[in-house]
């Protein structure tokens, strides 16, 4: 009898463990879904932004071009030169 009651003992020890595990194992399974879902998610994502910088860097490239220019035009190194002589001319009077 007495070993009736052990094995009765560890059956049930055993379902209830077995009941715990199928629950993790349901809920993991949960869990990998919605993970999966997240990683599409963020695939999706990187790739619009990488779209997005490459548009911003091809502006980037078209506004640093279109500055060169605009400062080639506006600055001439003769008129600098002038200016920094007239300007050394006033210190030396106001001393």
């Amino acid at each position: 009898m007495m070993k009736r009651k052990k094995e009765a003992y560890t059956s049930t020890k055993r379902d209830q463990y077995t009941v715990v595990l199928e629950g993790i194992r349901s809920d993991n399974k949960i869990f990998g879904e919605n993970l999966q879902f997240v990683r599409d998610s963020v695939a999706s994502l990187d790739t619009k932004v990488d779209l997005r910088f490459t548009k911003v860097d091809e502006q980037l490239e078209f506004f640093k071009t279109e500055l060169a220019l605009i400062r080639h035009r506006l600055v001439n190194p003769e008129e600098i030169h002038l200016l920094e002589l007239r300007i050394a001319a006033l210190e030396k009077k106001i001393k």
